[in-house]
Protein backbone atom coordinates (compact mmCIF):
# COMPACT_ATOMS: atom_id res chain seq x y z
CA UNK A 1 0.00 0.00 0.00
CA UNK A 2 2.85 2.65 0.76
CA UNK A 3 4.35 1.43 -2.41
CA UNK A 4 0.95 2.27 -4.24
CA UNK A 5 0.62 5.86 -2.75
CA UNK A 6 4.25 6.72 -3.06
CA UNK A 7 3.83 5.83 -6.69
CA UNK A 8 0.31 7.68 -7.16
CA UNK A 9 1.45 10.64 -5.44
CA UNK A 10 4.34 11.20 -8.58
CA UNK A 11 2.22 10.30 -10.77
CA UNK A 12 -0.49 13.07 -10.19
CA UNK A 13 1.93 15.35 -11.27
CA UNK A 14 3.60 13.60 -14.21
CA UNK A 15 0.25 12.57 -15.71
CA UNK A 16 -0.90 16.53 -15.87
CA UNK A 17 2.83 17.40 -17.84
CA UNK A 18 2.15 14.46 -19.78
CA UNK A 19 -1.72 15.15 -20.83
CA UNK A 20 0.26 18.64 -21.91
CA UNK A 21 2.80 17.86 -24.26
CA UNK A 22 1.37 14.19 -25.48
CA UNK A 23 4.42 13.03 -26.58
CA UNK A 24 6.96 10.75 -25.72
CA UNK A 25 10.13 9.41 -27.42
CA UNK A 26 8.49 11.23 -30.43
CA UNK A 27 5.45 10.04 -30.69
CA UNK A 28 2.35 11.51 -29.17
CA UNK A 29 0.28 9.20 -26.78
CA UNK A 30 -3.29 9.84 -25.82
CA UNK A 31 -4.17 10.27 -22.02
CA UNK A 32 -5.84 6.89 -21.91
CA UNK A 33 -2.57 5.34 -23.71
CA UNK A 34 -1.01 6.56 -20.62
CA UNK A 35 -3.33 5.99 -18.10
CA UNK A 36 -3.07 2.40 -19.31
CA UNK A 37 0.72 2.06 -19.41
CA UNK A 38 0.89 3.57 -15.55
CA UNK A 39 -1.31 1.13 -14.69
CA UNK A 40 0.85 -2.54 -16.07
CA UNK A 41 3.37 -0.87 -14.34
CA UNK A 42 1.81 -0.59 -10.75
CA UNK A 43 0.43 -4.02 -11.16
CA UNK A 44 3.79 -5.73 -11.83
CA UNK A 45 4.91 -3.50 -8.92
CA UNK A 46 1.86 -5.22 -6.53
CA UNK A 47 3.32 -8.82 -7.55
CA UNK A 48 6.67 -8.02 -7.08
CA UNK A 49 6.00 -6.80 -3.49
CA UNK A 50 3.85 -9.88 -2.63
CA UNK A 51 6.78 -12.39 -3.35
CA UNK A 52 8.42 -13.91 -0.12
CA UNK A 53 12.00 -12.26 0.52
CA UNK A 54 15.20 -14.08 0.59
CA UNK A 55 16.45 -11.59 3.57
CA UNK A 56 17.97 -13.70 6.51
CA UNK A 57 15.55 -11.83 9.05
CA UNK A 58 13.05 -14.30 7.14
CA UNK A 59 14.40 -16.83 9.32
CA UNK A 60 14.28 -14.65 12.86
CA UNK A 61 10.93 -16.28 14.34
CA UNK A 62 9.46 -15.64 17.59
CA UNK A 63 9.78 -18.18 20.12
CA UNK A 64 6.31 -20.31 21.47
CA UNK A 65 5.40 -22.13 24.41
CA UNK A 66 6.37 -19.89 26.84
CA UNK A 67 6.01 -21.87 30.71
CA UNK A 68 6.58 -20.88 33.96
CA UNK A 69 6.43 -23.34 37.04
CA UNK A 70 7.68 -22.60 40.74
CA UNK A 71 10.05 -25.49 41.65
CA UNK A 72 10.60 -24.02 45.49
CA UNK A 73 10.60 -21.22 47.77
CA UNK A 74 13.56 -19.10 45.77
CA UNK A 75 12.81 -20.33 42.06
CA UNK A 76 10.84 -20.21 38.76
CA UNK A 77 11.99 -22.43 36.02
CA UNK A 78 11.31 -20.89 32.61
CA UNK A 79 11.01 -22.72 29.16
CA UNK A 80 10.23 -21.88 25.81
CA UNK A 81 10.04 -23.68 22.41
CA UNK A 82 13.05 -22.50 19.83
CA UNK A 83 11.37 -21.76 16.44
CA UNK A 84 14.80 -19.85 14.62
CA UNK A 85 17.50 -20.96 13.28
CA UNK A 86 19.24 -17.84 12.59
CA UNK A 87 19.17 -16.32 15.88
CA UNK A 88 21.82 -15.19 18.06
CA UNK A 89 19.68 -15.61 21.52
CA UNK A 90 17.39 -14.73 23.54
CA UNK A 91 16.21 -12.02 25.79
CA UNK A 92 14.02 -12.74 28.88
CA UNK A 93 12.28 -9.52 30.43
CA UNK A 94 11.02 -9.66 33.73
CA UNK A 95 7.64 -7.78 35.45
CA UNK A 96 6.76 -8.09 39.19
CA UNK A 97 3.44 -7.06 40.25
CA UNK A 98 2.50 -3.55 38.75
CA UNK A 99 6.39 -2.68 38.58
CA UNK A 100 7.48 -1.56 35.32
CA UNK A 101 8.88 -4.14 32.99
CA UNK A 102 13.34 -4.97 33.38
CA UNK A 103 14.18 -5.04 30.47
CA UNK A 104 16.88 -7.52 28.98
CA UNK A 105 17.19 -8.66 32.67
CA UNK A 106 18.96 -12.10 31.17
CA UNK A 107 20.47 -12.40 27.47
CA UNK A 108 21.14 -16.16 26.66
CA UNK A 109 23.08 -17.92 23.45
CA UNK A 110 21.45 -19.33 20.59
CA UNK A 111 19.32 -22.43 21.12
CA UNK A 112 18.62 -21.68 24.96
CA UNK A 113 15.02 -23.03 25.80
CA UNK A 114 15.23 -23.14 29.73
CA UNK A 115 15.87 -20.84 32.14
CA UNK A 116 16.11 -20.80 36.26
CA UNK A 117 15.03 -17.63 37.67
CA UNK A 118 16.33 -18.13 41.31
CA UNK A 119 17.20 -15.94 44.86
CA UNK A 120 13.37 -14.89 44.33
CA UNK A 121 12.05 -13.47 47.63
CA UNK A 122 9.12 -11.56 46.89
CA UNK A 123 5.71 -13.21 46.81
CA UNK A 124 3.66 -12.18 44.04
CA UNK A 125 2.45 -12.10 40.47
CA UNK A 126 5.77 -12.61 37.80
CA UNK A 127 5.48 -12.11 34.56
CA UNK A 128 8.23 -13.12 32.18
CA UNK A 129 8.75 -12.01 28.08
CA UNK A 130 11.07 -14.07 25.58
CA UNK A 131 12.17 -12.78 22.45
CA UNK A 132 14.88 -14.37 19.62
CA UNK A 133 17.19 -11.50 18.13
CA UNK A 134 19.94 -11.43 15.56
CA UNK A 135 22.00 -8.44 15.41
CA UNK A 136 20.25 -5.46 16.47
CA UNK A 137 17.08 -7.25 15.12
CA UNK A 138 14.18 -8.87 17.46
CA UNK A 139 11.25 -10.60 17.04
CA UNK A 140 7.72 -9.86 18.94
CA UNK A 141 7.53 -10.97 22.58
CA UNK A 142 5.90 -14.06 24.23
CA UNK A 143 4.76 -13.14 27.46
CA UNK A 144 3.04 -14.99 30.44
CA UNK A 145 2.82 -15.17 34.15
CA UNK A 146 2.61 -16.96 37.39
CA UNK A 147 1.65 -16.23 41.03
CA UNK A 148 5.02 -17.06 43.16
CA UNK A 149 4.01 -17.98 46.92
CA UNK A 150 5.36 -19.72 49.73
CA UNK A 151 5.29 -23.42 50.48
CA UNK A 152 5.62 -23.75 54.59
CA UNK A 153 6.97 -27.47 53.95
CA UNK A 154 8.11 -27.59 50.10
CA UNK A 155 10.06 -30.51 49.41
CA UNK A 156 14.04 -30.12 49.49
CA UNK A 157 15.85 -29.85 45.84
CA UNK A 158 19.38 -30.41 44.24
CA UNK A 159 20.62 -33.55 45.74
CA UNK A 160 23.76 -34.12 45.20
CA UNK A 161 25.27 -37.55 46.12
CA UNK A 162 29.09 -37.71 46.02
CA UNK A 163 31.91 -40.42 47.15
CA UNK A 164 34.47 -38.61 48.98
CA UNK A 165 36.77 -41.86 50.37
CA UNK A 166 36.16 -45.45 50.22
CA UNK A 167 33.71 -45.53 53.21
CA UNK A 168 31.64 -41.97 52.91
CA UNK A 169 29.29 -40.92 50.87
CA UNK A 170 28.58 -37.05 51.31
CA UNK A 171 24.74 -36.02 50.62
CA UNK A 172 23.75 -32.17 50.01
CA UNK A 173 20.48 -30.78 49.35
CA UNK A 174 18.83 -27.27 49.09
CA UNK A 175 16.43 -26.57 52.08
CA UNK A 176 13.29 -24.69 50.69
CA UNK A 177 10.73 -25.16 53.64
CA UNK A 178 10.03 -22.21 55.60
CA UNK A 179 8.27 -24.15 59.15
CA UNK A 180 10.44 -27.33 58.76
CA UNK A 181 10.89 -29.41 61.84
CA UNK A 182 13.73 -31.56 60.08
CA UNK A 183 14.66 -33.87 57.24
CA UNK A 184 14.32 -37.40 56.98
CA UNK A 185 16.64 -39.29 54.87
CA UNK A 186 15.75 -43.00 53.88
CA UNK A 187 18.29 -45.11 51.95
CA UNK A 188 18.13 -48.30 49.91
CA UNK A 189 21.10 -50.09 48.61
CA UNK A 190 21.01 -52.40 45.64
CA UNK A 191 18.00 -54.74 45.81
CA UNK A 192 17.05 -54.62 49.45
CA UNK A 193 14.09 -52.84 50.87
CA UNK A 194 14.32 -48.91 51.60
CA UNK A 195 16.10 -48.10 55.46
CA UNK A 196 12.94 -45.87 56.16
CA UNK A 197 13.71 -42.71 58.38
CA UNK A 198 17.43 -43.81 58.21
CA UNK A 199 18.97 -40.70 59.23
CA UNK A 200 16.73 -37.88 60.93
CA UNK A 201 18.10 -34.17 60.88
CA UNK A 202 17.30 -31.29 62.47
CA UNK A 203 15.86 -27.73 60.47
CA UNK A 204 18.18 -25.82 58.43
CA UNK A 205 20.67 -28.96 57.80
CA UNK A 206 21.56 -29.07 54.23
CA UNK A 207 24.14 -31.93 54.41
CA UNK A 208 25.12 -35.79 55.80
CA UNK A 209 28.03 -38.04 55.32
CA UNK A 210 27.07 -41.67 55.62
CA UNK A 211 29.97 -43.41 56.69
CA UNK A 212 30.93 -46.48 57.44
CA UNK A 213 29.57 -48.11 54.34
CA UNK A 214 30.76 -51.57 53.18
CA UNK A 215 28.34 -52.83 50.67
CA UNK A 216 29.92 -52.38 46.89
CA UNK A 217 26.05 -51.62 45.61
CA UNK A 218 24.09 -48.71 44.13
CA UNK A 219 22.72 -46.79 47.04
CA UNK A 220 19.66 -44.52 46.50
CA UNK A 221 19.18 -41.93 48.84
CA UNK A 222 15.32 -39.69 49.47
CA UNK A 223 14.89 -36.93 51.94
CA UNK A 224 12.16 -34.84 52.29
CA UNK A 225 11.40 -32.27 55.01
CA UNK A 226 8.58 -33.02 58.24
CA UNK A 227 6.81 -30.95 60.96
CA UNK A 228 4.98 -32.95 63.20
CA UNK A 229 3.51 -35.85 61.10
CA UNK A 230 3.33 -34.21 58.38
CA UNK A 231 5.95 -34.39 55.10
CA UNK A 232 6.94 -33.03 52.29
CA UNK A 233 7.83 -34.61 49.13
CA UNK A 234 10.89 -36.34 48.25
CA UNK A 235 13.52 -35.73 46.29
CA UNK A 236 15.56 -38.43 44.75
CA UNK A 237 19.04 -39.72 44.05
CA UNK A 238 20.98 -42.72 43.25
CA UNK A 239 25.23 -43.42 43.03
CA UNK A 240 27.44 -46.45 42.46
CA UNK A 241 29.40 -46.49 45.69
CA UNK A 242 32.80 -48.65 44.81
CA UNK A 243 35.92 -49.67 46.69
CA UNK A 244 38.95 -51.58 45.93
CA UNK A 245 37.96 -54.64 48.11
CA UNK A 246 40.01 -57.43 49.66
CA UNK A 247 40.87 -60.10 47.12
CA UNK A 248 43.81 -62.05 48.89
CA UNK A 249 46.66 -61.83 52.46
CA UNK A 250 49.64 -62.26 52.11
CA UNK A 251 52.42 -62.31 54.73
CA UNK A 252 56.21 -61.46 55.60
CA UNK A 253 58.21 -63.99 54.30
CA UNK A 254 60.85 -66.20 56.44
CA UNK A 255 60.89 -67.03 59.90
CA UNK A 256 60.34 -64.87 62.74
CA UNK A 257 62.67 -65.02 65.94
CA UNK A 258 61.29 -64.22 68.82
CA UNK A 259 64.58 -63.96 71.89
CA UNK A 260 64.05 -63.85 75.81
CA UNK A 261 65.34 -59.93 74.84
CA UNK A 262 62.94 -58.61 72.24
CA UNK A 263 59.20 -59.51 70.87
CA UNK A 264 58.71 -59.47 66.66
CA UNK A 265 55.96 -57.56 64.47
CA UNK A 266 53.75 -60.45 62.59
CA UNK A 267 52.85 -58.31 59.71
CA UNK A 268 49.87 -58.85 57.50
CA UNK A 269 49.06 -57.38 53.84
CA UNK A 270 45.92 -56.83 52.77
CA UNK A 271 45.74 -56.63 48.70
CA UNK A 272 43.20 -56.01 45.88
CA UNK A 273 42.67 -58.07 42.56
CA UNK A 274 45.55 -55.61 41.06
CA UNK A 275 48.00 -56.66 44.31
CA UNK A 276 47.90 -52.99 45.99
CA UNK A 277 46.98 -52.71 49.57
CA UNK A 278 43.71 -51.92 50.11
CA UNK A 279 42.81 -48.58 51.79
CA UNK A 280 39.74 -49.71 53.38
CA UNK A 281 40.29 -50.62 57.01
CA UNK A 282 39.25 -54.04 57.48
CA UNK A 283 38.89 -56.04 60.73
CA UNK A 284 41.90 -58.97 60.95
CA UNK A 285 41.30 -61.81 63.35
CA UNK A 286 44.55 -63.67 64.68
CA UNK A 287 44.25 -67.10 66.01
CA UNK A 288 46.26 -69.66 67.59
CA UNK A 289 46.84 -73.30 65.63
CA UNK A 290 49.50 -74.00 68.52
CA UNK A 291 51.97 -72.33 71.11
CA UNK A 292 53.96 -72.93 73.28
CA UNK A 293 53.15 -72.06 76.70
CA UNK A 294 52.85 -68.36 77.57
CA UNK A 295 53.16 -66.97 74.20
CA UNK A 296 51.14 -64.45 73.53
CA UNK A 297 49.53 -61.42 71.04
CA UNK A 298 49.49 -58.03 72.06
CA UNK A 299 50.14 -59.08 75.74
CA UNK A 300 46.84 -61.05 75.68
CA UNK A 301 47.26 -64.60 76.43
CA UNK A 302 44.44 -66.96 75.02
CA UNK A 303 44.08 -70.44 73.91
CA UNK A 304 43.73 -71.73 70.61
CA UNK A 305 40.08 -71.80 70.86
CA UNK A 306 40.02 -68.56 71.33
CA UNK A 307 41.25 -65.24 68.97
CA UNK A 308 41.64 -61.57 68.71
CA UNK A 309 41.38 -58.37 66.35
CA UNK A 310 43.25 -55.79 65.02
CA UNK A 311 41.89 -53.05 62.64
CA UNK A 312 44.40 -52.95 59.38
CA UNK A 313 45.35 -49.25 58.31
CA UNK A 314 46.24 -48.85 54.62
CA UNK A 315 46.00 -52.05 54.12
CA UNK A 316 48.52 -53.69 56.46
CA UNK A 317 47.59 -55.31 59.64
CA UNK A 318 50.34 -56.02 62.82
CA UNK A 319 50.89 -57.42 65.54
CA UNK A 320 53.39 -57.94 68.32
CA UNK A 321 54.16 -61.80 69.13
CA UNK A 322 55.67 -61.96 72.79
CA UNK A 323 57.26 -64.94 74.03
CA UNK A 324 56.55 -66.82 77.53
CA UNK A 325 58.54 -69.13 79.63
CA UNK A 326 59.08 -72.30 77.15
CA UNK A 327 60.52 -71.94 73.55
CA UNK A 328 59.10 -73.58 70.36
CA UNK A 329 57.16 -73.05 67.47
CA UNK A 330 53.98 -71.28 67.28
CA UNK A 331 51.27 -71.47 63.85
CA UNK A 332 48.75 -68.52 63.42
CA UNK A 333 45.88 -68.49 61.10
CA UNK A 334 44.94 -64.89 60.10
CA UNK A 335 41.45 -64.22 58.58
CA UNK A 336 39.36 -61.79 57.08
CA UNK A 337 36.12 -61.19 55.91
CA UNK A 338 35.66 -58.76 52.89
CA UNK A 339 32.62 -57.09 51.84
CA UNK A 340 31.01 -59.96 50.47
CA UNK A 341 31.20 -62.10 53.45
CA UNK A 342 33.63 -64.29 51.75
CA UNK A 343 36.58 -65.21 54.14
CA UNK A 344 40.47 -65.29 53.20
CA UNK A 345 42.99 -66.51 55.21
CA UNK A 346 46.45 -68.00 55.89
CA UNK A 347 48.63 -69.66 58.48
CA UNK A 348 51.93 -68.55 59.30
CA UNK A 349 53.87 -71.39 60.95
CA UNK A 350 57.36 -70.32 60.94
CA UNK A 351 57.90 -68.69 63.93
CA UNK A 352 60.37 -69.64 66.78
CA UNK A 353 59.77 -68.72 70.24
CA UNK A 354 62.42 -68.76 73.14
CA UNK A 355 61.64 -67.08 76.64
CA UNK A 356 63.06 -65.03 79.49
CA UNK A 357 63.20 -65.14 83.43
CA UNK A 358 60.79 -63.39 85.55
CA UNK A 359 61.02 -59.32 85.51
CA UNK A 360 58.10 -58.23 87.75
CA UNK A 361 55.16 -59.26 90.47
CA UNK A 362 52.18 -57.82 91.03
CA UNK A 363 50.05 -59.50 93.65
CA UNK A 364 46.15 -58.91 95.52
CA UNK A 365 43.97 -59.71 98.12
CA UNK A 366 40.51 -60.78 98.00
CA UNK A 367 38.23 -58.28 99.44
CA UNK A 368 35.19 -58.04 102.16
CA UNK A 369 32.53 -61.08 101.81
CA UNK A 370 35.04 -63.10 99.78
CA UNK A 371 36.23 -64.95 103.20
CA UNK A 372 35.66 -68.67 104.11
CA UNK A 373 34.53 -69.03 107.62
CA UNK A 374 37.19 -70.92 108.96
CA UNK A 375 35.90 -71.08 112.90
CA UNK A 376 36.87 -69.39 116.10
CA UNK A 377 36.58 -65.89 114.48
CA UNK A 378 38.97 -66.68 111.39
CA UNK A 379 38.82 -66.02 108.00
CA UNK A 380 40.45 -67.61 105.08
CA UNK A 381 40.86 -65.24 102.14
CA UNK A 382 43.08 -65.68 98.37
CA UNK A 383 46.22 -63.90 97.64
CA UNK A 384 47.40 -63.82 93.75
CA UNK A 385 50.81 -62.92 92.30
CA UNK A 386 50.93 -61.91 89.25
CA UNK A 387 54.43 -62.50 87.17
CA UNK A 388 55.82 -61.76 83.95
CA UNK A 389 59.01 -61.01 82.20
CA UNK A 390 60.78 -58.45 80.75
CA UNK A 391 58.49 -57.91 77.60
CA UNK A 392 55.20 -58.29 79.96
CA UNK A 393 55.41 -62.06 78.87
CA UNK A 394 53.51 -64.68 81.21
CA UNK A 395 56.43 -66.88 83.04
CA UNK A 396 56.53 -70.83 82.99
CA UNK A 397 54.03 -72.67 84.95
CA UNK A 398 55.57 -74.78 87.57
CA UNK A 399 57.94 -71.47 88.35
CA UNK A 400 57.62 -71.35 92.46
CA UNK A 401 56.56 -68.53 94.54
CA UNK A 402 57.27 -68.07 98.01
CA UNK A 403 54.71 -66.02 100.09
CA UNK A 404 55.85 -64.69 103.54
CA UNK A 405 54.46 -62.29 106.69
CA UNK A 406 57.76 -60.44 107.55
CA UNK A 407 55.86 -58.71 110.93
CA UNK A 408 55.10 -62.71 111.98
CA UNK A 409 51.34 -61.19 113.68
CA UNK A 410 50.01 -63.86 115.93
CA UNK A 411 46.79 -62.77 114.32
CA UNK A 412 47.61 -64.20 110.55
CA UNK A 413 49.39 -66.57 109.02
CA UNK A 414 49.85 -67.36 105.19
CA UNK A 415 50.34 -70.55 103.30
CA UNK A 416 54.13 -69.78 101.97
CA UNK A 417 54.74 -72.31 98.75
CA UNK A 418 52.63 -71.83 95.34
CA UNK A 419 53.42 -72.54 92.27
CA UNK A 420 52.41 -70.27 88.66
CA UNK A 421 49.28 -71.90 87.24
CA UNK A 422 47.82 -74.08 90.14
CA UNK A 423 43.96 -73.84 91.09
CA UNK A 424 42.64 -71.80 93.53
CA UNK A 425 39.59 -72.87 95.44
CA UNK A 426 37.38 -71.91 92.75
CA UNK A 427 38.68 -74.15 90.29
CA UNK A 428 40.15 -71.28 88.38
CA UNK A 429 43.80 -71.57 86.76
CA UNK A 430 45.63 -68.27 84.95
CA UNK A 431 48.63 -68.13 83.18
CA UNK A 432 51.31 -66.32 84.98
CA UNK A 433 49.36 -66.74 88.44
CA UNK A 434 50.20 -68.28 91.31
CA UNK A 435 47.32 -68.80 93.97
CA UNK A 436 47.64 -69.06 97.75
CA UNK A 437 45.37 -68.58 101.50
CA UNK A 438 45.76 -66.02 104.16
CA UNK A 439 44.08 -66.64 107.12
CA UNK A 440 43.56 -63.90 110.09
CA UNK A 441 41.23 -63.08 113.18
CA UNK A 442 38.24 -61.39 112.07
CA UNK A 443 38.45 -59.15 115.28
CA UNK A 444 41.84 -57.23 113.42
CA UNK A 445 39.09 -56.54 110.43
CA UNK A 446 40.70 -52.72 109.12
CA UNK A 447 44.37 -53.91 110.67
CA UNK A 448 47.59 -53.37 108.07
CA UNK A 449 49.30 -56.33 107.26
CA UNK A 450 52.37 -56.60 105.19
CA UNK A 451 52.98 -59.40 102.92
CA UNK A 452 56.23 -60.56 101.12
CA UNK A 453 56.72 -62.79 97.66
CA UNK A 454 59.79 -63.70 96.04
CA UNK A 455 60.36 -65.67 92.96
CA UNK A 456 63.86 -66.41 92.56
CA UNK A 457 65.75 -63.70 93.09
CA UNK A 458 62.98 -61.49 92.68
CA UNK A 459 61.02 -59.95 96.17
CA UNK A 460 58.63 -57.79 96.46
CA UNK A 461 56.22 -56.37 99.54
CA UNK A 462 53.24 -54.80 99.81
CA UNK A 463 50.76 -53.65 102.62
CA UNK A 464 46.92 -54.33 102.76
CA UNK A 465 44.38 -53.74 105.08
CA UNK A 466 42.25 -57.05 106.23
CA UNK A 467 38.74 -56.99 105.07
CA UNK A 468 35.51 -56.91 106.31
CA UNK A 469 33.58 -60.10 105.84
CA UNK A 470 29.81 -60.52 105.86
CA UNK A 471 28.86 -57.23 108.17
CA UNK A 472 26.40 -57.71 110.77
CA UNK A 473 24.75 -53.73 110.80
CA UNK A 474 22.57 -53.49 113.70
CA UNK A 475 21.24 -49.76 115.28
CA UNK A 476 18.86 -48.04 117.53
CA UNK A 477 17.74 -44.72 118.67
CA UNK A 478 17.39 -44.11 122.52
CA UNK A 479 15.33 -42.65 123.14
CA UNK A 480 13.59 -43.88 120.16
CA UNK A 481 10.39 -40.85 120.19
CA UNK A 482 11.09 -37.14 121.32
CA UNK A 483 7.81 -35.72 122.63
CA UNK A 484 6.47 -32.26 122.73
CA UNK A 485 4.28 -32.16 125.43
CA UNK A 486 3.73 -28.64 126.75
CA UNK A 487 5.28 -25.04 126.24
CA UNK A 488 7.58 -25.99 129.28
CA UNK A 489 9.55 -28.55 126.69
CA UNK A 490 12.71 -27.55 124.69
CA UNK A 491 12.22 -26.70 121.48
CA UNK A 492 14.91 -29.17 120.42
CA UNK A 493 15.55 -32.50 121.79
CA UNK A 494 18.28 -35.19 121.74
CA UNK A 495 18.61 -38.70 121.04
CA UNK A 496 21.46 -41.36 120.60
CA UNK A 497 21.96 -43.38 117.89
CA UNK A 498 23.70 -46.34 119.03
CA UNK A 499 25.09 -48.87 116.32
CA UNK A 500 26.99 -51.88 116.67
CA UNK A 501 28.93 -53.67 113.52
CA UNK A 502 30.49 -57.28 113.79
CA UNK A 503 31.67 -59.52 111.22
CA UNK A 504 29.93 -62.64 110.09
CA UNK A 505 31.44 -64.56 112.74
CA UNK A 506 30.21 -61.98 115.38
CA UNK A 507 33.90 -60.64 116.17
CA UNK A 508 33.07 -56.48 116.90
CA UNK A 509 34.74 -54.86 114.19
CA UNK A 510 36.97 -51.46 115.46
CA UNK A 511 37.90 -48.90 112.88
CA UNK A 512 35.51 -48.55 110.40
CA UNK A 513 34.05 -45.47 109.56
CA UNK A 514 30.06 -45.19 109.94
CA UNK A 515 28.33 -41.95 107.98
CA UNK A 516 24.90 -40.97 109.70
CA UNK A 517 22.45 -38.73 107.59
CA UNK A 518 18.73 -37.87 108.25
CA UNK A 519 16.38 -35.42 106.44
CA UNK A 520 15.61 -34.54 109.70
CA UNK A 521 17.39 -33.25 112.78
CA UNK A 522 21.16 -32.44 112.98
CA UNK A 523 24.28 -34.26 114.45
CA UNK A 524 25.86 -33.38 117.58
CA UNK A 525 29.73 -33.62 116.98
CA UNK A 526 31.10 -35.90 119.91
CA UNK A 527 34.54 -35.21 119.34
CA UNK A 528 35.58 -39.32 120.45
CA UNK A 529 38.06 -39.11 116.92
CA UNK A 530 40.08 -36.68 114.92
CA UNK A 531 37.62 -37.23 112.01
CA UNK A 532 36.65 -33.28 111.46
CA UNK A 533 32.85 -33.95 110.13
CA UNK A 534 29.94 -34.46 112.72
CA UNK A 535 28.07 -37.19 110.31
CA UNK A 536 30.99 -39.26 110.69
CA UNK A 537 32.28 -41.70 113.54
CA UNK A 538 34.83 -44.45 113.55
CA UNK A 539 34.15 -47.93 115.69
CA UNK A 540 35.42 -48.34 119.09
CA UNK A 541 37.62 -45.78 119.28
CA UNK A 542 36.76 -45.25 123.28
CA UNK A 543 38.33 -49.08 123.81
CA UNK A 544 35.34 -49.59 126.11
CA UNK A 545 32.44 -50.65 123.65
CA UNK A 546 33.80 -52.24 120.48
CA UNK A 547 32.81 -52.18 117.46
CA UNK A 548 30.69 -49.74 118.73
CA UNK A 549 29.91 -45.63 118.01
CA UNK A 550 27.25 -43.79 119.84
CA UNK A 551 25.77 -40.56 117.79
CA UNK A 552 23.63 -38.31 119.34
CA UNK A 553 21.15 -36.42 116.99
CA UNK A 554 19.23 -33.03 118.16
CA UNK A 555 15.47 -32.78 116.40
CA UNK A 556 13.59 -29.06 116.09
CA UNK A 557 10.04 -28.87 117.71
CA UNK A 558 9.29 -27.26 113.60
CA UNK A 559 10.10 -30.31 112.24
CA UNK A 560 6.84 -31.90 113.62
CA UNK A 561 3.46 -29.98 112.79
CA UNK A 562 1.14 -28.86 115.60
CA UNK A 563 -1.59 -31.31 116.12
CA UNK A 564 -5.20 -31.15 114.63
CA UNK A 565 -7.03 -31.75 117.56
CA UNK A 566 -6.70 -33.86 120.73
CA UNK A 567 -4.08 -36.46 119.98
CA UNK A 568 -0.62 -35.35 119.01
CA UNK A 569 0.68 -34.79 115.33
CA UNK A 570 2.87 -37.65 115.06
CA UNK A 571 5.90 -38.27 112.66
CA UNK A 572 9.05 -40.40 112.23
CA UNK A 573 11.89 -39.09 110.53
CA UNK A 574 14.95 -42.02 109.48
CA UNK A 575 18.84 -41.84 110.24
CA UNK A 576 21.14 -43.60 107.69
CA UNK A 577 24.06 -45.18 108.62
CA UNK A 578 26.16 -46.35 105.99
CA UNK A 579 29.66 -48.19 106.29
CA UNK A 580 32.02 -46.27 104.32
CA UNK A 581 33.60 -48.18 101.71
CA UNK A 582 31.42 -51.15 101.10
CA UNK A 583 27.94 -49.35 100.83
CA UNK A 584 26.21 -51.17 103.51
CA UNK A 585 23.39 -49.54 105.46
CA UNK A 586 20.61 -49.28 107.69
CA UNK A 587 17.70 -47.13 108.74
CA UNK A 588 17.33 -45.70 112.33
CA UNK A 589 13.87 -44.84 112.82
CA UNK A 590 13.06 -42.12 115.33
CA UNK A 591 9.57 -40.57 115.73
CA UNK A 592 8.66 -37.46 117.02
CA UNK A 593 5.67 -36.65 118.81
CA UNK A 594 4.05 -32.96 119.40
CA UNK A 595 0.95 -32.57 121.70
CA UNK A 596 0.89 -28.19 121.38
Amino acid sequence: RTTIKFIWNIWKPVSTLLAKKREWRGYIMSSQQIRFFIRVIIVILLFSCSKKTTSPDDNLVAPSNLSLVQIDNKSIRISWQDNSSEEEGFRIDRKIGDNEWEESDKIFSENEITFVDSGLSEIGNYSYRVSAFSGNEFTDFIETSINFFYDNLAAPSYLILEQINYESIRITWQDNSLAEEGFRIDRKIGEAEWEINYQTLPENEIAFVDSGLISIDNYIYRISAFSGEESSGFVEESIDFFYNDLSYLEGEPGQIIITPTESANLQIYLKDSNGNNVERPFEVWFKFISKPEGTNINNELFTTIDSISVQSTNGIAVVSLNAGTESGVVSVKIYVFNSNNETFSIVKSNIIVHASPPESIEFTTSGHNSGVNMGSGVWEIEVAAFVTDTFGNFVKNGTAVYFSLPDAPDWATIEGLAYIGNHNADGDSLAGVAFTTLQYDGAHTNDVLTIKLQVGELEESAEYIMPIQFPIFEGVAIPAHLDWIDSSTPESLITTICICLKDGQHNPINNQQILCTSPAGEPIDMETDDDDSPFTEITGVNGNNPGQIEKEWMFHIYECSPPNGDEPETITWDVTAQILGISAEIEIPIQLRRWW
